[in-house]
């Protein structure tokens, strides 16, 4: 029999040494095809394939399989990550495969490889044939020195191996470190675990024994903080999770640095901790700060197709009346030059009637306090005034609060919960025609009731866990946000309803030049109860939505084939005076549709339910330039129980990374052909009217046009500030 005592992994570098024969001149190098292992029942193909150097070629993203099909079917480069047969290391990962298994005690392993090869394509099959034998098995499991030691249960909740288990060094090795770490945030900051374990030699069995070496508990002793000048000390010392005479845990030390950065008057924070040489039961802990300039003003300028020219400004105080609040004015103005342009590139998505051009502002004063109750929370205030614009919706001035906290949950994931009461009325030459296309609601009067201030008080709930590698143009990773929100009566808003969205985007680089995006979005929104509207005030409806709360598809963010917000159900609106001088409603609309569909004023209806998503491939021409190709779908639903084909619209575009964020201008193409859709026409007397049929509408064959016409029309230009998603 033999025994073993051990503070490391098993290495088992003599398995590594292969004869000098096994290392013979290798055949020259062929593409290695396929990858397969035989006979592993333990463990899976891709932890074996882990543990060997040799890799088949394999596509470069699942979504080259499903739904874009490159891999299956095509044997382009750009879908696949070639790999070729390296012969010299063959043998060597026969030798990895049996240290795998070893390692995870399966000492009676046998591996060999089956080389599988065809003249005719230059490829090669390699076969993994494993018989594992039986694992060698823990008979029993001791812990020593544990005696005297605080909640001993939460410190070996956890441990990866229990009797009977196959004896896995590795996992072992895992389980030791575990207990480390926990006794380091508990105070003992010298503990070391061995292990011993003892194998006979004619038994597939083995004995361990842990063995925990706490030593002394240390508590915090000096906390000193350096660099505070134009702040309190206080401030920096409120946002440490530890005090002096306290336990010292590392946990609590990196929490702690994560807080302070997150401190708009600190521009970085670092934590040193040291422990005593006289008196080993003590550690000083230094915290290092750099102050941020407490006052700071910034302007913008911008252009886009759906805003317009846009002025903005902010000023921040970064330690209001102390305690590192930041205070916060800003204010913003949109739709410069919308008016002078009526329509024109590159104020194409603005809104066609006068209305939507009218400039768009928002002052706002925004109070964010670094502590509440925690160091992990954020205590969040704002007050604002804006008249907002939702091209061809809405168009709407509101004033309200704003009273959320902000939670950090780890470094990943943050959650805020916000209470948000607005008073926000429409303005009726705006929202006339989606009241009426949407809720069947026309008359003039009920109209104006329906645009009047009401309040819009939702309880919203929002979770951010990113981990992509950047924030404004990321390049791997993923980043998933989900939204919930609830509006009643006991939240003081005249609009009820329940609503959820989520919004979910990942990035993979595929290689050094090329990226590949992927952006889903969707969400639904009900109802909960029915609001009163009419002249008289007596009338009800159980559908009626706020117009700011419904789902809009299209545009420059969206699917980037339509206009802004025309993905989905829209209405098309005519002129009875203009358009149908002498002729009935009916037939003037089919006319229009038959030979002048362009002269209708195509409006969005929104919809209870959406869901939409990009594909998207960025490739660097150089540092700052990208050239991109993408492939948009989605749709907007009336009703999320009749869901219908959504539509696709491909395109292309190009970036320039800029100081403010990337410049974006693209060029979607609308596959969209003829659909059927409701027509409302406005009467002499300012009122609506329903067409009682629809018609057959396509703004793009209606006369029949040549090819590069069509093509032309089916175009849509974006230019915008940012990526897409």
């Amino acid at each position: 029999m033999i025994g073993v005592r051990s503070r490391a992994l098993l290495v088992a570098v003599p398995l590594l040494l292969a004869p000098a024969q096994l290392l013979a001149q290798a055949p020259p190098e062929r593409e290695l095809a396929k990858l397969s292992f035989e006979g592993n029942e333990a463990f899976s193909d891709k932890e074996l394939a882990a543990a060997i150097i040799n890799a088949a070629t394999t596509c470069k993203t699942f979504l080259f399989v499903a739904p874009i099909p490159l891999c299956p079917f095509t044997d382009w480069g750009i879908a696949h990550n070639r790999r070729n047969l390296n012969s010299k290391e063959l043998p060597l990962d026969m030798l990895r495969l049996r240290v795998f298994y070893r390692q995870r005690g399966y000492r009676q392993v046998v591996v060999d490889t089956l080389v599988e090869s065809s003249d005719e394509d230059a490829k090669v099959r390699v076969t993994f044939m494993i018989d594992e034998g039986a694992p060698t098995r823990i008979r029993s499991l001791t812990f020593e020195g544990l005696s005297g030691l605080p909640d001993t249960v939460r410190l070996l909740e956890g441990f990866p191996l229990e009797e009977s288990d196959p004896f896995d060094v590795l996992q072992l090795q895992r389980g030791k470190q575990d207990i480390e770490n926990r006794l380091l945030n508990i105070g003992f900051v010298g503990a070391a675990v061995l292990s011993e374990y003892f194998i006979p030699r004619t038994e597939l069995e083995a004995d361990v024994t842990i063995t925990v070496m706490a030593g002394d508990r240390a508590r915090i002793g000096s906390i000193s903080i350096q660099g505070t000048e134009k702040v309190e000390e206080a401030l920096a010392r409120q946002f440490l999770a530890f005090r002096t005479g306290e336990y010292y845990s590392e946990q609590k030390i990196r929490d702690s640095q994560l807080s302070l950065l997150d401190v708009a008057a600190f521009r970085f924070a670092s934590i040193e901790a040291t422990q005593r040489e006289d008196v080993d039961t003590l550690v000083d802990v230094t915290v290092t700060v750099t102050e941020a300039n407490l006052n700071a003003f910034r302007t913008g300028a911008g252009l886009s197709t759906t805003e317009c020219g846009v002025l903005e400004g902010d000023f921040s105080h970064r330690n209001f009346l102390g305690e590192g609040r930041l205070l916060t004015l800003a204010g913003r103005v949109g739709n410069i030059g919308a008016e002078a342009l009526n329509g024109s590139f590159p104020c194409s998505d603005v809104g066609d009637d006068p209305v939507f051009q009218q400039f768009t502002w928002r002052a706002s004063a925004d109070f964010d306090q670094p502590y509440f109750l925690s160091e992990k929370n954020r205590l969040l205030g704002e007050v604002f005034f804006e008249r907002e614009s939702v091209p061809n919706i809405f168009v709407s001035t509101s004033v309200g609060v704003a009273i959320g906290v902000n939670r950090r949950i780890n470094p990943r994931l943050s959650a805020t919960y916000s209470y948000r009461p607005q008073l926000t009325s429409f303005d009726p030459k705006s929202t006339d025609i989606f009241f009426c296309a949407s809720f069947g609601i026309c008359d003039p009067d009920d109209i104006e009731v329906l645009t009047e201030p009401r309040w819009l008080s939702p309880i919203v709930a929002t979770f951010v866990y990113d981990r992509t590698n950047a924030t404004f143009n990321p390049t791997a990773g993923y980043r998933v946000t989900p939204q919930a929100e609830f509006a009643a009566s006991f939240t003081g808003s005249e609009y009820r309803y329940v609503r959820f969205a989520l919004d979910l985007a990942a990035f993979q680089q595929l290689s050094p030049q090329w990226v590949f995006a992927f952006h889903l979005r969707g969400g639904v929104v009900e109802p909960s109860q029915s609001i009163a509207f009419g002249s008289d005030g007596e009338a009800t409806s159980d559908e009626i939505v706020n117009p700011a709360k419904r789902f809009y598809g299209g545009g420059a963010n969206s699917v980037r084939g339509f206009r802004q917000n025309l993905l989905g159900p829209t209405v098309l609106v005519m002129d009875s005076t203009t358009q149908c001088a002498d002729s009935a409603l009916q037939q003037c609309a089919i006319a229009l549709a038959d030979t002048a569909a362009n002269d209708f004023d195509e409006r969005p209806k929104g919809g209870n339910g959406m869901i939409e998503g990009s594909f998207e491939f960025r490739y660097y021409l150089t540092r700052r330039w990208q050239l991109v190709g993408f492939l948009d779908w989605g749709d907007v639903y009336d009703d999320v129980t009749t869901l219908e084909k959504p539509s696709f619209t491909p395109g292309a575009g190009v970036r320039f990374s800029s100081p403010i964020g990337p410049i974006r201008l693209d060029l979607g193409y609308n596959t969209q052909g003829p659909r059927l859709r409701q027509v409302v026409a406005e009467l002499e007397d300012g009122s609506l009217s329903e067409v009682p049929l629809p018609v057959v509408y396509d703004p793009v064959g209606f006369d029949d046009p040549s090819l590069f016409t069509e093509f032309f029309r089916r175009l849509r230009v974006h230019f915008a500030i940012g990526q897409a998603f």
